[in-house]
């Protein structure tokens, strides 16, 4: 297992904790696509399948903080739509029949999961928590 999740990385609000595990596990799902040679068109799929997911992740959290208030929302935004910026690139080589970016596309997803959930995410938690959101 490439990302493993684990409870250092909860930010104690269940929706976007359950989501969280879900791109970890896409993550996988890829890293596995990828380990075992699967065809052109099913590393597609998984490839759309994160990036949709990570879409609507994004998109719930943005809205969850928007309906609370969330005073760093615009950085918080910034951070989403710059990573939905790359992967859109990692989807436009793939559609070029690049295939060598498997490796930067995992470790870009890696990274960003563990600095976002580390850093940004976890400012959501003492703010949500406040609020009654768990």
């Amino acid at each position: 297992m490439l990302a493993e999740w684990n409870n250092s990385f909860s930010v104690g609000i269940s929706i976007i904790d359950n989501q969280h595990k879900t791109l970890f596990g896409l993550i996988n799902k890829l890293n596995d696509g990828i380990q075992e040679h699967k065809s052109r068109e099913g590393l597609g799929e998984i490839l759309k399948e994160t990036i949709d997911y990570a879409s609507e992740h994004f998109k719930t959290e943005e809205d969850l903080m928007r309906e609370h208030r969330f005073p760093d929302l615009q950085r918080h935004k910034a951070e989403h739509d710059a990573m939905v910026e790359k992967l859109a690139g990692f989807r436009e080589r793939y559609n070029r029949g690049e295939t060598d970016f498997s490796v930067d596309l995992l470790m870009e997803l890696i990274d960003w999961l563990h600095s976002h959930m580390g850093a940004t995410d976890s400012d959501l938690k003492p703010y949500m928590n406040a609020r009654g959101i768990f």
